[in-house]
């Protein structure tokens, strides 16, 4: 039978074309959507090593460019959380000011108030609680951001929290 005589294998070669155009385009759709996805995570991993390590410059640009501030570890810790525990006072400002979650818990329940007053950065202390932080939140064990400063005997940081009427 003549490819042409009805016109049967022209249109089938022309669906291949078409079909194999169409897989094309999803393939790179998913391809695109993958180094979305891993460019993100990795931005979040950034910005978690540049408040690991007091990098403001860096954490600027990324909080300025829309990374997911909140983004969590495989510990549960945000940026914000990261910044406290290295006592990065700067950082933690421009996190708040770029919109991080104050009250935001890690998997041991602990907040940055928490961890704030476990390391005794009162400035720091002062920051979250002009940002807002829940000055009584409790873990699921009762501990809460005073008992931790208690048991760390940082006084200026129980004063504070005293003052600001943590019980």
């Amino acid at each position: 039978m003549d490819s042409g005589a009805n016109g049967v294998q022209p249109e089938f070669e022309q669906g291949v074309e078409m079909q194999t155009h169409l897989d094309s385009r999803a393939a790179l759709l998913v391809i695109i959507a993958l180094v979305l996805f891993f460019s993100c995570a990795s931005r979040d991993e950034r910005l978690r090593l540049a408040a690991y390590k007091g990098d403001s410059e860096e954490a600027s640009q990324l909080i300025a460019g829309g990374v997911e501030i909140d983004a969590k570890n495989e510990y549960g810790n945000t940026a914000l959380m990261v910044a406290v525990i290295g006592g990065h006072l700067e950082i933690v400002r421009d996190l708040i000011a770029g919109g991080a979650d104050v009250n935001a818990r890690n998997r041991a329940e602990s907040t940055a108030l928490m961890l704030a007053a476990k390391k005794g950065h009162f400035e720091i202390v002062k920051a979250l609680l002009a940002a807002g932080a829940d000055i009584n939140a409790r873990t699921a064990g009762g501990v809460t951001a005073l008992f931790v400063a208690e048991s760390g005997g940082h006084t200026a940081v129980v004063e504070i929290l005293r003052k600001a009427g943590a019980k």
